[in-house]
């Protein structure tokens, strides 16, 4: 239902039962081959540290990515995102997408002071989405709580980094 409201403009929030009743075929279709495809790329903001730990540890002045389930391939940016902690900020000041938290143990400064290269990026999905088209986009965007606004201009900004290089 949340598709069609982003694609078709319609309403189905306030009395979802008519348009179940009048779209219940496409709704059927749509539903039993459309998996679900995860978009949350907030998770790159707790992943950072972890990233800038490996390459502290290794030595790596750059890092090779592969990940399993990579949301669409948002998650293999997460270096062109602008990250806030406690204790300083991480990344380009003009990033499009800017993610911030709630730490539960503060990330050393020193840490972000780290800036390893991403010289290449795997993302492994049995059935991915593209999101630089229109309908990718679209695609992973209605999988996207209708209710959370948020979310949702976080996912149109980390497309947007992504379609400036994809992976």
């Amino acid at each position: 239902m949340h598709f069609l409201a982003l694609t078709d403009g319609v309403n189905p929030w306030d009395d979802p039962v008519p348009l179940l009743v009048a779209r219940a075929e496409w709704l059927s279709q749509f539903t039993a081959e459309q998996g679900v495809q995860t978009n949350e790329v907030q998770r790159s903001w707790m992943l950072l540290p972890c990233f800038l730990e490996l390459a502290r540890r290794s030595g790596a002045g750059c890092l090779d990515l592969v990940e399993l389930g990579p949301s669409a391939g948002l998650n293999l940016v997460w270096d062109r995102y602008r990250y806030l902690y406690a204790s300083g900020s991480w990344g380009d000041r003009e990033a499009v997408l800017q993610l911030g938290g709630k730490e539960r143990g503060q990330v050393p400064g020193s840490l972000l002071e780290l800036a390893p290269v991403v010289r290449g990026r795997t993302g492994i999905d049995l059935d991915p989405v593209d999101v630089t088209t229109d309908e990718g986009a679209q695609l992973l965007r209605c999988f996207v709580w209708a209710d959370q606004p948020d979310r949702l201009e976080r996912l149109d900004r980390a497309i947007d980094a992504l379609r400036s290089d994809p992976p």
